[in-house]
């Protein structure tokens, strides 16, 4: 069987996390220390059984053995492990596999992370843009933000003013920083709340060549 498991960010981790499990889960060391485990708890239990003079105990016990590891444990099923969040680049990682996973934890897994990211996508189609927190890390306001970051100009002449503005007069400010005279650099600019006068105050008054 199949189960998906969705996750931002840790894809990685969580692909080591299974690759660690399926190794212990079929090694031969894990097989030896359950029988052993099964066989210790069984003695136990035909010990008490000779003084209280009772069966149930035993037909108990094999029961709960059989449903954890004939039903739990002993089938496998193969992970897909989605990592939701974008490289530096912008594209999403291709979903990771991991197969011969416990079944019990593989469906517990599944479950609770699709219950997770269904409630993520229901919270960011309410509150904000599709995919708006990967973008900007903010979950209010991200809306606006995008939308700011999508802000072009469409007036040819102001495009170019701007431009020549910002290659001809604030970079080579941030450049020259505190070495002149009231000086700037680009987080003074970015931590001003008003930028058109801060460069009206502390831009360079030479004119570009």
């Amino acid at each position: 069987m199949d189960f998906d498991i969705y996750t931002i960010g840790t894809g990685a981790f969580l692909e080591h996390a299974f690759n660690a499990i399926r190794l212990i889960w079929g090694g031969s060391g894990f097989i030896a220390l359950l029988k052993l485990a099964v066989l210790v708890g069984l003695l136990i239990l035909i010990v008490r059984s000779v003084f209280e003079f009772t069966l149930k105990s035993i037909i108990l016990y094999f029961a709960k053995v059989t449903l954890i590891t004939g039903i739990i444990t002993a089938p496998i099923a193969k992970v897909h492990i989605i990592d939701k969040l974008p490289s530096a680049y912008g594209s999403v990682d291709a979903s990771r596999y991991v197969e011969k996973i416990p079944l019990g934890l593989a469906a517990m897994a599944s479950f609770t992370s699709t219950i997770g990211n269904w409630i993520g996508e229901k919270f960011e189609d309410s509150y904000s843009a599709v995919f708006p927190y990967k973008r900007t890390s903010l979950l209010f306001g991200s809306k606006i933000v995008e939308d700011i970051s999508d802000l072009r100009a469409d007036n040819a002449d102001i495009k170019t003013l701007s431009n020549d503005i910002l290659m001809g007069c604030i970079l080579p400010d941030i450049d020259y920083g505190y070495n002149r005279k009231n000086g700037y650099t680009e987080n003074d600019l970015k931590a001003s709340p008003n930028i058109l006068a801060f460069l009206k105050e502390r831009a360079s008054r030479a004119k570009p060549k």
